[in-house]
């Protein structure tokens, strides 16, 4: 498939041609039908869309999870999916924890953006080194501050009040482990 216009006149042997402005327009309709049939198809191909329906209050609880995250709501479903499929679980409601990841992804991403112009210009600026390690000591301040440590048999209690199958859960697991185990 030509990708630009003029690869499409050469295609069809019109590129060094005086056609004429209908003409051109003609051609230049049709090499867009072709170049979005073509993409369409390759996008297709590659990914797949998938609708879900929720409630307007729903949909405004995932908008401004999404907004506090600064993500998407379709990046943030596609976490929850992952996350939910990879069995890493992680309580969406608790602030802290947002805070601290979102903390946490901010560093990354300033370490990799400092280590690409490290590596590409040999050269960092103190004031780049200075941010980094601003970010670092907010990320720790914010663990020391909104993450705790509970002890497991607290854990346990507190989430067999919520839930009562929550034991049953927790002897399913058990006993499977102990089946591997042998």
């Amino acid at each position: 498939m030509p990708i630009t216009f003029q690869e499409f006149l050469q295609q069809r042997g019109k590129a060094n041609i005086q056609l004429s402005d209908s003409e051109r327009d003609e051609l230049y309709k049709e090499h867009r039908r072709l170049y979005f049939r073509e993409r369409n198809k390759a996008r297709t191909q590659s990914k797949k869309r998938i609708e879900l329906w929720y409630s307007n209050n729903e949909y405004k609880e995932l908008k401004k999870e999404a907004q506090q995250l600064e993500i998407t709501v379709a990046q943030l479903l596609r976490d929850c999916i992952k996350g939910y499929r990879e069995k890493r679980y992680v309580r969406s409601k608790d602030k802290g924890l947002q805070m601290v990841c979102f903390s946490l992804n901010k560093w990354g991403n300033l370490l990799n953006q400092l280590t690409y112009r490290a590596n590409a210009f040999n050269t960092l600026s103190l004031s780049d080194i200075a941010e980094l390690k601003k970010l670092f000591h907010r990320m720790n301040e914010r663990i020391e501050n909104e993450l705790q440590f509970v002890p497991l048999e607290d854990l346990i209690r507190s989430e067999f009040e919520k839930n009562p199958r929550t034991l049953d859960h927790l002897e399913t697991i058990i006993n499977h482990l102990r089946q591997q185990a042998c």
